[in-house]
């Protein structure tokens, strides 16, 4: 096996991980939506909640702009 056909395997591999990856946090998300969990993520150090928690839940406005959080529910969550 040529050096060029190792890479080659390698990359292909590495795309199946990436959408077998891919497909499984997709269904994690949709079970959490489904059973009422909120889904929570994290870029560059900024909190987003899919959905948006409750107004109770949510920490106090000055409290999450000095720990960088949002509850930003317009934020662009298909990007992360």
């Amino acid at each position: 096996m040529t050096q060029e056909q190792r890479l080659l395997e390698s990359y292909q591999q590495a795309a199946d991980v990436h959408r077998i990856a891919t497909r499984a946090v997709r269904r994690a998300q949709e079970e959490s939506r489904r059973l009422g969990v909120p889904n929570v993520y994290s870029r560059n150090g900024r909190l987003y909640y899919d959905p948006e928690q409750p107004a109770a839940a949510k920490p106090d406005t000055a409290e999450a702009n000095e720990h960088g959080l949002s509850n930003d529910k317009d934020a662009d969550l298909e990007s992360i």
